[in-house]
């Protein structure tokens, strides 16, 4: 008897992309199989649409199947059959994060990090040296049938600290194969290929999947790319012109004059600094914060980034509610502890009426919404239109009633601007150009504050000197004389800056300034002659009649 083939997908909502579809359809008649799409209801076993791959022999009737994720990725017509390359007794699959692709040591620190935590949940100690992502894989009924319900199994065992996973099914399916033994044919990267710098020759290598790996960008990107191999020259020529509009924040970041640090530099703190982590979330895990009412104040002050301050289940609390990974990284500690801040000073419920400047493609502005404010994101008048969203943290019809968006120079605060209850800005400080344009921008928003309010901003700190700094250029770094001119000036203007802690921590996380490559841990790093990091600055407003500001209590 003949075995039967499928090329399966998912299709939710009917957001696959036809392009793709069109793809998926092409491979199916390539390979002989069926083309399936899973849609199907969420569940407690199955609460989000990515676990339907966990059904999909319940769904499907296949005796093997190719499964390829439905929302970000595309077959390329002369891809050849993966069912010839991987037996049925083999689970076939990619590695998670190979080596070519950006921030492999941020992923890595991910699975890691959720691995320590499912054997802390389950009390194994499994190893995870397969660990595989799931955006494409190669199944046969009589051997996985049994992995995607220990998975599915899994999935229900574990709902409370499932919202710790960032991965979503992918680290069950990997304990789930773990568990059971299930055999690995780890595929060449070809079959899910996710670096994004080479999408402008992706028709010119032989790159079979274009998997875009839940980029946000992938709704623009999906229509316009040509799976078709023999169209080639005119899509090199195309994609480059659309990598240098779509990718330009990744290229921004990529050659630095800067010397290179060898990884065996960096490679014991980074162990630490994961162990830490796993540790952290570990604990999380045993005495769960999931809800405002459950957070401690802690309190927040202003000052300088430090170590202890990522080892808090307010820290996770935070990172899950902006949906971000907890990793050892001084941008997603900004964006905390402006929650932080915000929250223990009673700003972040409904009724009130928030500002972000340089907020315009942040991710504050859909979580403050989500928790009752209006906010009014701003941006510099050169950049987007209109703020984008973020439809995994608020819908979008609720987005567009709270949120509202203005260009605004940061350097002339328009007089129509109106007055809030919060304002805030991470790092855009330290990115007018002139160190005294940034104190002047502190003082003056202060006129926008209403009596009782707070301004939380994030910038460069320079921890090496009080004395020679950068005060003009693309990045800038306030020192301590300059955290104190600001004090003085935002007195003078009716408010006063939450007493400053200077101390930069004595971790051995602190101690570290990390250099170009930069990676994890990177707390503070160096630049030019000096070592800088994230400071905290919070600036509060007395209340009418009070004489003094809101403190946090």
């Amino acid at each position: 008897m003949m075995e039967k083939r499928a090329v399966v997908t998912i299709n939710v909502g009917g957001v696959l992309c036809p392009n793709a579809r069109r793809s998926f359809e092409a491979a199916a008649e390539r390979w002989k199989a069926d083309y399936v799409e899973l849609n199907g209801p969420c569940t407690p076993e199955v609460p989000g649409p990515s676990f339907l791959k966990l059904e999909l022999f319940r769904l499907c009737a296949a005796d093997r199947a190719f499964y390829i994720d439905g929302g970000d990725a595309l077959i390329r017509s002369d891809a050849p059959t993966p069912f010839d390359l991987c037996p049925p007794t083999h689970l076939g699959a990619v590695r998670n994060g190979p080596d070519r692709v950006p921030f492999v040591e941020d992923i890595r620190d991910q699975q890691e990090i959720e691995w320590a935590l499912f054997n802390h949940c389950l009390g194994t100690r499994y190893a995870c040296a397969s660990y595989f992502n799931a955006g494409m894989l190669v199944l046969t009924r009589a051997t996985h049938a049994g992995m995607l319900d220990r998975a599915r199994r899994l999935v229900g065992q574990l709902s409370e600290p499932r919202r710790l996973v960032r991965w979503q099914d992918q680290t069950f399916l990997n304990y789930a194969a773990v568990d059971l033994g299930v055999p690995i044919l780890l595929m060449d990267e070809t079959w899910n290929y996710t670096q994004p710098e080479d999408i402008g020759h992706w028709n010119g290598m032989e790159r079979f999947v274009y998997h875009l790996a839940g980029s946000p960008d992938r709704l623009t990107i999906l229509p316009t790319l040509d799976w078709q191999a023999q169209r080639r020259a005119a899509w090199r020529a195309r994609a480059r012109r659309l990598a240098r509009n779509v990718y330009r924040r990744i290229r921004r970041a990529g050659a630095n004059p800067l010397p290179a640090v060898a990884p065996a530099e960096r490679q014991p703190l980074h162990r630490l600094a994961l162990k830490l982590a796993q540790e952290a979330i570990c604990r999380q895990a045993d005495q769960p914060v999931t809800r405002l009412d459950q957070l401690r104040v802690l309190p927040v002050r202003s000052g300088p980034i430090t170590q202890a301050q990522f080892m808090t289940p307010e820290f996770l609390f935070w990172c899950n509610r902006l949906k971000e990974a907890p990793r050892w990284h001084r941008k997603v500690w900004e964006y905390v502890m402006i929650c932080q801040a915000l929250w223990e000073r009673d700003m972040l419920r409904a009724g009130r009426r928030g500002c972000g400047f340089g907020a315009g493609q942040e991710y504050l502005p859909a979580v403050f919404a989500s928790l009752g404010c209006e906010v009014l994101a701003t941006d510099a008048p050169a950049a987007s239109p209109e703020a984008p969203g973020a439809p995994h943290i608020l819908p979008p019809a609720e987005f567009r009633a709270r949120v509202g968006f203005r260009a605004v120079d940061m350097t002339k605060l328009p007089e129509d601007l109106g007055t809030f209850d919060f304002l805030w800005s991470s790092c855009a400080l330290a990115h007018f150009g002139d160190l005294r344009q940034g104190i002047e921008f502190v003082e003056k928003a202060c006129r926008h504050l209403r009596p009782g309010g707070v301004a939380v901003y994030t910038t460069e700190f320079n921890v090496s000197s009080n004395e020679k700094t950068v005060d003009r250029g693309p990045v800038v770094l306030f020192r301590r004389r300059d955290v104190e001119e600001i004090q003085r000036r935002v007195r003078d203007a009716g408010c006063r800056v939450a007493e400053p802690d200077f101390d930069t921590g004595s971790g051995p996380l602190d101690l570290y300034a990390d250099r170009p490559p930069y990676g994890t841990p990177h707390l503070k790093l160096a630049f030019r002659e000096y070592v800088t990091t994230s400071f905290l600055m919070i600036v509060e407003k007395p209340a009418a009649g009070s004489g003094r500001p809101p403190c946090a209590s």
